[in-house]
């Protein structure tokens, strides 16, 4: 029983990443601006001249080594399904981006059409998220580390989330200062996307609970 469990919820965590890759693709498509997360790794991508969702892989590893190391003794072996997921999930990124003929070919040139492609990739998103943390089996390592370092640090979750989203920000419009990048990684819809995101969450969190009987 306990192994079919956990299939389910690998399966259903597969599913939500898969929905958080296409709706951070389709939000990049956009062109309207982005998360804090994803604006910076794809300004970093497009400064090293790689692909987005290759430095989602690195950015991720990177955080599951620091929460390791804050973790110490206390990391569980359920963890070692972090940086897998993180390689999963940066190469969804890149297929869905780079691969996928229909949306890496996608010319959102309109404003009106933009403004619908990023309200569709922070629902797809907020879906995603709201599903992975429902199931409770493994989250991508830069969240997992939030709530590390904020619990080791005793310090307030909402404050190193916040912290560290405004040195993303600050980040990414410094390397598209920097670099003359041919976008703005920090536009109106990096706003929509902070006010929105958070509701959505807690809104398809109820739902997922309710059609997949999770308390």
């Amino acid at each position: 029983m306990q192994k079919k469990k956990f299939l389910v919820d690998l399966g259903l965590t597969l599913f939500a990443i898969s929905m958080i890759g296409f709706g951070m693709s389709l939000i990049i498509k956009a062109n309207l601006g982005q998360s804090t997360v994803s604006g910076f790794t794809n300004a970093l991508a497009h400064v090293l001249n790689i692909k987005a969702g290759t430095v989602l892989i690195y950015f991720n590893l990177l955080c599951f080594v620091f929460e390791l190391i804050l973790l110490g003794k206390k990391a569980k072996p359920i963890l070692i399904l972090q940086p897998l997921l993180s390689l999963v999930f940066g190469n969804i990124v890149n297929f869905f981006l780079y691969d996928f003929s229909y949306l890496a070919n996608l010319n959102l040139d309109q404003y009106g059409t933009q403004v619908i492609g990023l309200l569709i990739g922070i629902v797809l998103m907020s879906l995603g998220v709201s599903l992975m943390m429902s199931v409770k089996l493994v989250v991508l390592p830069y969240d997992a580390f939030i709530v590390v370092f904020s619990d080791h640090f005793k310090l307030p979750f909402v404050k190193v989330r916040t912290g560290a989203d405004f040195i993303f920000v600050l980040s990414s419009l410094f390397m598209a200062w920097a670099f003359t990048l041919s976008y703005m990684p920090v536009r109106e819809g990096t706003v929509i996307f902070a006010f929105t995101v958070g509701s959505l969450i807690a809104y398809f969190s109820k739902f997922w609970r309710k059609i997949l009987k999770l308390h």
